[in-house]
């Protein structure tokens, strides 16, 4: 039985395929996985120690939970708009 020239092109569309949807998991394996690691590697070799990272998420639950927090309490009367809006970055710039 001999291959016919349809058979042929739908061999390689599915290698194709099958291609690109490697590259795919390599590539968001790499930016979900790997670079964040990385970058956890070289803060800690700077003596930065902040937030262990989770995957995927990453300190997402953390940062909604302070601001629920910062946004319950009723806000000064000054210029001091970060910690209520954006009270994680507030505390990482305080600590670092």
């Amino acid at each position: 039985v001999g291959r016919t020239p349809l058979m042929a092109a739908a061999m390689f569309l599915l290698a194709s395929v099958a291609l690109f949807l490697s590259w795919v998991v390599v590539k968001t394996a790499y930016s979900l996985w790997w670079k964040p690691r990385q970058y956890a590697e070289t803060f800690k070799r700077q003596g930065i120690h902040g937030y262990p990272y989770k995957f995927f998420v990453g300190n997402s639950r953390e940062a909604a939970i302070m601001q629920e927090k910062a946004l319950a309490k009723p806000m000064a009367f000054s210029h001091e708009l970060v910690s209520r809006i954006d009270p994680f970055f507030k505390e990482s710039a305080d600590k670092y």
